[in-house]
Order: structure tokens, then C-alpha cells, then sequence
């Protein structure tokens, strides 16, 4: 599909956000992959790959891939993912770009052949689409064992419903203190008609189309002077 240049984290980065590294030195080597060919190993968060990848390769890219990730990043996930903040930081700097994420289930093992076939086939629709200024896509790929055959492309919006918060709390064995580990089911998060979450957990292909402007600033709001306490 073109000549691809691999920035990859070292090390796994899952749910980091769109972390970035500004204080320190990021260390980065590059390996010769058997692959990929050269190959640029990055000590620091996807959102780094991206800005040392567009520094390095001087900003001569047509599009930014972000993924695959093993795993869903549907709905409010995009606020913590570290895949789509990987797109989302490119397009902050103005470049078309993509996530794409690979639902599965702990009971079904991973077909990534499959997951290539189904990327190549968005990627080559998407990137013939109009696209707004400062927006990227998020795709989602469905788990194997609901997947439809073939599974359809829906562009759907991002779900606004958040994961459920369960834990589970024991001591920490010191007074005043307990440790809180995150017990939530990823599949029984709410899947509202016409979301992202839907359209996967019902064995589609889900593109959701992010912009990057998230101001809610009605009319009224820009003509409302602020009034401090003074």
C-alpha cells in the first residue's frame, strides 16, 4: 500500500492516554526489523512515536497509522487510549490519520490475518473520504466469534457511556490504607444504538470519525461577558 516507516513503543504503553514526554531525554534506537526493515524503538508513549516519528522522518509522511492494538478501544476508551492518541497527536499536527484496534475475547485466540485483511480493507476506504481539518478515525475491529461474514463497515459515532466501575478492595495491611483492583467487564458496558460500541459488540467494523475541537461554546456562551469575583 506504500512505504511504511514502523515507530514503536519498547516497551507496552496500553492505557497510557496521550501522555507525552516533555522534561527528559527520550531514548531511541534503530534496529534493522526483518519486516519492517529500519525501525525506530522509542523509550516513551505512542503519543512520542508520533512526534519523534514526524521529526525524524521530517513531516514527509502521507498518513499516520496508529495500531493494531490488541484489544477494543470503543467509545470513552479513545479518552484513555494510548493507539489513539498516537492518531490523535498526528492530527493535532495537521496529517490524516488513523487508529485501529482488535476487540477480542480472553476464550478466542487472536486471527491476525484476518485483523490484516480487515485493516487494508478500511484503510483503503477511508482514506478516499472527505476529511474535516484537525479530525481522525478511529476503527474498531469485532472479536473473531461475532465477527459477521463479511463483516460490514459502519461509520457509527463514539458511545458517551462510560465503562462500569467495579472494584475490588481489600487491605493494604497498614491502618487507613486498601488497595482498589479494577474488576469491570469490558462486554457488559452499555452498547446504545448506533455507537461504536453496538456496531462492534454486533460483529461490524465500526469507523468513527474524531474531531480534534472538543469547545462546547454556544452563542450565548460567546456573548456572555465572565464575571470574576471582583
Amino acid at each position: 500500500m506504500g512505504q511504511l516507516t514502523v515507530v514503536a513503543p519498547r516497551e507496552e504503553q496500553s492505557t497510557r492516554g496521550h501522555a507525552v514526554t516533555f522534561r527528559d531525554a527520550v531514548a531511541v534506537e534503530w534496529i534493522e526489523h526483518e519486516l519492517f526493515g529500519r525501525t525506530c524503538v522509542v523509550a516513551g508513549y505512542p503519543a512520542d512515536c508520533t512526534r519523534i516519528g514526524l521529526a525524524a522522518g521530517q513531516g514527509k509522511f502521507d498518513w499516520i497509522v496508529s495500531g493494531v492494538n490488541h484489544g477494543g478501544n470503543l467509545g470513552v476508551d479513545a479518552f484513555y487510549s494510548g493507539t489513539v492518541a498516537g492518531a490523535r497527536e498526528g492530527a493535532l499536527h495537521g496529517y490524516p490519520a488513523i487508529a485501529v484496534s482488535q476487540l477480542y475475547r480472553p476464550d478466542t485466540p487472536a486471527d491476525w490475518s484476518r485483523t490484516v485483511e480487515w485493516t487494508r480493507r478500511v484503510i483503503e476506504e477511508v482514506v478516499h473520504r472527505p476529511r474535516a481539518e484537525y479530525t481522525f478515525w478511529n476503527v474498531n475491529l469485532p472479536a473473531l466469534e461475532s465477527a459477521l461474514h463479511p463483516a460490514r463497515v459502519r461509520t457509527v459515532r463514539l458511545s458517551i457511556d462510560a465503562v462500569p466501575v467495579t472494584y475490588e478492595v481489600s487491605s493494604d495491611g497498614a491502618p487507613n490504607r486498601e488497595r482498589y483492583l479494577y474488576k469491570g467487564t469490558y462486554y457488559e458496558r452499555a452498547a446504545a444504538p448506533g455507537t461504536d460500541v453496538e456496531a462492534v459488540f454486533d460483529g461490524d467494523i465500526a469507523v468513527t470519525p474524531i474531531r480534534i475541537d472538543a469547545t462546547c461554546l454556544t452563542h450565548e456562551d460567546a456573548e456572555y461577558p465572565f464575571r470574576g469575583d471582583g
